[in-house]
């Protein structure tokens, strides 16, 4: 997966609308022994048109769904502000062979500034567990669970319990999970650690 902003393709690939500038989010399928390429990358979805798009993470289910996490900017400033979890599913056999996955749903998950999203399996639950940091009047952690459909599976936190204020901007609030569990990793301010 890779994302693109600029002109809409003059290929046809996704319908640009009319705009002079469009959000892509590109997939290129590659050999998973070889590493040899399956062709060239194609628009799989148009994003939000707000600038600066970015793939952040993505997670696959062991029955094949797939789960990304896609972001927007700020005009002006540049930071991540839009978070979105898009949801495929494997095309089914009449899509044809240029249709390998099929968009469930987009979710938006947070509309504020963030940093460090990331999603991964967890098996027990049958769900992505998505976990990143935003700042409002601070910074703080959240975690959500989705299920491949993209509905709610519950469990989720608005702010992860934590004993003094994230620091900063850091790459952290990071998820993991472990049975019924699910832990966060995070650094506190002001020892950092």
């Amino acid at each position: 997966f890779s994302a693109y902003q600029g002109a809409p393709p003059a290929d046809g690939g996704v319908d640009g609308g009319g705009s002079s500038t469009v959000n892509l989010v590109y997939l290129q399928a590659f050999d998973p022994i070889s590493g040899d390429s399956h062709g060239p990358a194609t628009p799989l979805f148009r994003a939000v048109d707000d600038p600066y798009v970015y793939v952040q993470d993505v997670s696959v289910a062991p029955t094949g769904e797939i789960a990304l996490l896609h972001s927007s900017g700020t005009p002006a400033d540049g930071a991540q502000s839009q978070l979105w979890a898009s949801f495929f599913a494997p095309a089914s056999a009449d899509a044809g062979a240029g249709a390998p996955l099929a968009l469930v749903r987009s979710v938006q998950l947070e509309n504020a500034h963030f940093v460090a999203a990331q999603i991964t399996w967890s098996a027990l639950d049958a769900a992505f567990v998505v976990s990143w940091k935003y700042l409002t009047a601070d910074w703080y952690g959240r975690v959500r669970k989705l299920r491949v459909d993209g509905k709610s599976a519950g469990g989720d936190t608005n702010i992860v319990p934590r004993p003094a204020q994230l620091y900063g901007s850091d790459d952290d609030c990071r998820a993991g999970t472990s049975g019924p569990f699910v832990g966060v990793v995070y650094k506190d301010n002001p020892s950092t650690y």
